[in-house]
This record gives C-alpha cells, structure tokens and sequence, in this order.
C-alpha cells in the first residue's frame, strides 16, 4: 500500500507520475509473460517509448548474455517462475544492438491474479571484457574440471574446459543438463542434501566420491569438491564443484608418501649411520665388523628408500619432451641430493613418438639405478639427436651396470630391439658406469632384420 501526504491533495495519476520519475524502468508482467505496464525510463532503456513494449512478451525483449548468463534461460516458464533477481541478461534495443540489464522481481496481486514486477536496470560495469576472457581463459586453463550449479535448479551455469575433457559434451550441451545426467546413480533429492548441508555450514566444503558417465558411455571414479562461490551484488550464489578423476588424487598420494620418506625415513636411516661411526671406530676387531657391516646394510636401506622414493614420484612437466626429460633428471637430482648434468644436442620434439616414449621410459628405468648408488656423486645425461636418438647415461659409481631389476633392464633391451636399435653397459676405466641406448629414428617402429 502506498502513502502519500494530504499536501499532495487529489494529483491524479499519482501513481503514474511516481514510476515514470523513478530513476530505474518498472515492468509489470502478466502470468503469460506479456507486458502490460511499461514506464517511460525502461523503454528509454531499450531505446523506444513505452507503448511500443505494451503487449509484448518479455521472452521477446530478453536475449541470453553469452558472456555472463552461461546458461540463463530466456523462456517465460524459466522467468516467470518466482520472485529474486534476474542476471546475465541482455535486452534487444529498437536500433538492433543489446544492452546488458538485470532486475529485481517481486510478485504483484491484481483482481486475482498474480503478476511480476520487475525493476530493470542496466547492469553494473562489474569486471571489463578484457579481465573477464582472463578469467575465463585461466579456469580453461586449469587441469581439474570445475562446474558451476545453480543451487534451486540443479542446473549447470557454467564448465571450464577440463570438465568438457572429462564428460565429452560440448559446454552448449552441459548447460542443459544436470549432474543426474552424468552421475546416473544420484538423485536430486542428494544434491539438494549437499545443498542443505551447505547452507548449514556455508565455510566446510563437502567432499564425496562420484563416478561420472562419459559421453562414449565410458565411467570415471572423480572426487567431487562443493562450495559456495562468492556472493553476488544481490546476494545470490552459486555452488562451484571442483572434480579430480582418482588417478590425479593417487599421484599426489604418491608424492606425498614419497616426500615423507625422504624426509623421514632416509634421514632418519642416515642419522643412525652417523651415530654407529664411533662404536665402529672404538670397538675391537670382531665388534668392529659386525658394526661396520651393519653401517653398509643402512647405506643399502638408504639407497633402495631413495630409489623407491623416485619411482613412485611423477615428474610434473606436461608439456614437449624436452620438458619432461628436464622435470625427469631434475627429479632424480632431487632425490639423491645432487644435481645431475643434462645435455641435449638436436631436435628432439621432431623424433617419432613411440622413440621418445621409450626415450623417456629407459631414462627413468636408468636413473632408478642411479639413485640406488651408494657412491654416486656425478652423473651425467646426455640425449643427441639425429639420424639416430642416442641416450648416454654415465655414472661416477657403476650402480648402472648393476641393475635393481633385471626385469627393467631387459625392457631397456626391448624397447631398442623394438625400434631397431642397440643397448651398451659398460664399465668405464675410472670405475664408473655407462648405459648407452640409441636407436636410429627415421627408421623407428621397423625391427631388426
């Protein structure tokens, strides 16, 4: 109800007169979704005068802003459907082009029937195009796949690209779906649980295990992470769902108890060494080799933890394979304490994959044994490229020429029978080691005759 002051006396249309001096544009829609009141500021908003919206459907006058509505329906069931605020729309103007708007909505009770009010405005500058595509390009970026749920519809209203990876469907397609359609064994009545609970504690996130239905038909087991995201000026959110497939969760598993054991166990192991020096160094003859021989069975568990420790760490480049030669010998220096010679001489990225898939895999297998040296102190890596790829590992100690695993070693030997090519260990004249593995390129893929 509206009050007004008996100085006004009898001004007739008062009503009239205050919606079209209101600095913001009034739209009064019936429950078909068609204008039946418009004020003088909302047409100017669209560029023509009020009697030209009169009848119209708002369906009509609305489009979908593509870079913020991400999935706004414009149909009238979706509109009209309730009270809040609409977002991410933009309103045909008369002149052809589009202006960015928003509104408030509140329900109007009219002779029996329901009508909606909505307040229209241009939207607010909010964050340029410019720092928006960034945004957007960084959330592309990111390897996890991240979806965006409207909270009451269950719908998505926006996917970066690594959720597009995950599913196979195409972001127009995601924007029309639900997470019931990718967790087939979910219900709504879940998600709106996860929703409640979310209410309930709106900083603890919730965390559960999901296994999510691609498009080709094939599954994947993903943790998926709910939170809120940052309110909007109105006060609406949205819920953001961060989802890792399970093998991305069980490599940093491994990292992790990788690192403690290195920086546990093996210090630990080292500690005891030092410790059992001066007993060696005091005690008689057969005291002294019974300690001594125990300081060399430490010095072995040292060497199997870090060669243990290195296998179970993923090198973190994703990138050419010049990158992941580098993350792999950087890795390898990590472990054991020193840092290794790399050297490249040649294209490597122009090589075969299948040659520098098996490049990668004999490297790793070699400096396995490498870690595992007791004496180790320089190593050098050595990839040329040409005519034939050439992998040269040299070890001051000869822990190459002293396999961990026969069974690696012959996969070395493999790999070069495979691709038409030679493995060579020797041992060099200062004591050391020297694995050479080279297969010719131009040729790879075809066996020896």
């Amino acid at each position: 109800m509206i009050a007004r002051s008996a100085r006004l006396g009898s001004v007739a249309d008062l009503s009239r007169l205050v919606l079209d001096a209101a600095p913001q544009g009034v739209l009064v829609i019936d429950g078909s979704g068609r204008i039946v009141v418009a004020t003088g500021p909302a047409a100017a908003l669209i560029g023509t005068e009020a009697s030209a919206l009169v009848d119209r459907t708002i369906g009509e006058l609305l489009t979908e802003d593509p870079r913020v509505g991400r999935g706004t329906r414009c149909d009238l069931r979706s509109l009209l459907r309730g009270t809040g605020s609409w977002r991410g729309l933009r309103a045909r103007r008369a002149d052809g082009g589009e202006v960015a708007i928003e509104a408030t909505v509140s329900p109007l009770h009219l002779g029996g029937e329901t009508m909606l009010v909505a307040v229209v405005r241009e939207a607010g500058p909010g964050m340029s195009d410019a720092h928006l595509r960034r945004v957007l390009h960084a959330l592309d970026a990111d390897v996890d796949a991240i979806f965006v749920l409207d909270p009451d519809t269950l719908t998505y209203r926006y996917v970066n690209e690594g959720a597009v990876r995950l599913v196979g469907y195409g972001r127009e397609q995601l924007l029309r779906m639900t997470p019931m359609h990718l967790d087939r064994t979910t219900t709504a009545e879940q998600y709106h649980r996860i929703v409640e609970a979310l209410e309930e504690a709106p900083a603890r996130p919730v965390v559960r295990r999901a296994t999510l239905t691609h498009r080709d038909g094939t599954t994947a087991a993903v943790e998926e992470t709910y939170r809120w995201s940052v309110p909007e000026r109105d006060g609406s959110r949205w819920v953001v769902v961060f989802v890792r497939v399970e093998e991305a969760l069980l490599a940093e598993e491994r990292e992790r108890i990788a690192l403690e054991l290195n920086d546990r166990v093996v210090q630990r192991l080292f500690a005891a060494g030092l410790d059992l020096q001066p007993a060696v160094a005091a005690a008689d003859e057969e005291h002294g080799v019974r300690l001594a021989a125990v300081v060399e069975q430490l010095d072995l568990a040292i060497n199997d933890v870090r060669s243990t420790v290195f296998a179970l760490r993923e090198p973190r480049g994703t990138g050419g394979v010049l990158d992941r030669l580098a993350d792999l010998v950087a890795l390898a220096g990590d472990t054991v304490g020193f840092p290794l010679d790399l050297r490249i001489d040649g294209d490597i990225e122009a090589a075969p994959a299948d040659v520098t898939t098996s490049l990668l895999a004999v490297l790793r297998a070699a400096l396995i044994d490498v870690v595992r040296s007791t004496a180790a102190r320089a190593v050098a890596v050595t990839v040329t490229a040409g005519r034939d790829l050439e992998l040269v590992v040299t070890d001051q100690d000869a822990g190459i020429a002293a396999p961990v695993d026969e069974r690696s070693r012959a996969d070395m030997t493999d790999r070069a029978d495979r691709l038409g090519g030679t493995l060579v260990v020797d041992k060099t004249a200062d004591g050391g080691a020297e694995l050479r593995w080279r297969v010719p390129v131009r040729s790879a893929g075809v066996p020896r005759g």
